[in-house]
């Protein structure tokens, strides 16, 4: 939301107590509205950001909890076990445990989220398709709206690609703490870990550009060590 109408919350409504939400951000300041609304301010940033309910905000600061337990120092041999858990992936996902059976359709999205016409020439399905995608990609700009609707097609389309190279398959991760779905290639039943790159490349805040093709040689080099 603007500066303006943070300062406009901020000047009518009490900060909330800092035992209401503990797990905030430590410079965070928390308001509250009479339509459940949660404003967070940070004043390090000096932005504005808000939830349209309150349920949301809970959320966040349940990531930031176990964030909070994990970087406390443990005794030796001590370890907490959250399970699988990957906070960037969180809400990302609308398909669920049924991703798989979205994947074709995602995939032959992307030339119309990218707003490519002449799709034959960029949408093969090989490796070298991502070298064009990188040129067309720096001509959008990079917003997480955009990311958001970018993130699962070129997922989908990334690891079609790759299950025409090597021998493997979609994988379903599931996080117990908040209940979501993780699509992810697996290797011999060991989990690539392709998102996370791509998630790298796609991070709005990124000034610099990885190469697409990147998120394939990461699982190459994966791969490689595995058979070596």
């Amino acid at each position: 939301m603007s500066p303006k109408e943070g300062e406009v919350i901020k000047s009518i409504y009490p900060k909330l107590d800092k035992s209401v939400y503990p797990y905030a951000t430590r410079h965070s300041e928390i308001y509250k509205t009479p339509e459940e609304e949660i404003m967070e301010y940070r004043p390090g940033y000096e932005d504005y950001r808000l939830f349209q309910c309150e349920a949301d905000f809970k959320r966040l600061d349940q990531k930031w909890e176990i964030r909070s337990y994990m970087s406390q120092p443990r005794p030796r041999g001590f370890e907490l076990d959250f399970g699988y858990t990957d906070m960037n992936m969180l809400g990302r996902n609308p398909y669920g445990q049924d991703f798989p059976d979205h994947v074709d359709r995602l995939a032959a999205s992307l030339p119309d989220i990218l707003k490519v016409s002449e799709k034959d020439k960029v949408f093969n399905y090989h490796r070298y398709d991502l070298h064009r995608m990188d040129r067309i990609l720096t001509r959008h700009l990079i917003t997480d709206d955009f990311i958001d609707q970018l993130f699962l097609p070129l997922l989908s389309y990334i690891g079609k690609i790759y299950l025409k190279e090597q021998h493997v398959q979609w994988i379903m991760k599931h996080d117990k703490t908040f209940d979501s779905w993780s699509p992810d290639l697996a290797y011999e039943n060991s989990p690539l870990k392709m998102y996370r790159p791509l998630l790298k490349i796609l991070d709005s805040t990124n000034s610099s550009w990885d190469s697409l093709v990147s998120v394939l040689d990461k699982m190459d080099n994966f791969i490689h060590r595995r058979k070596i």
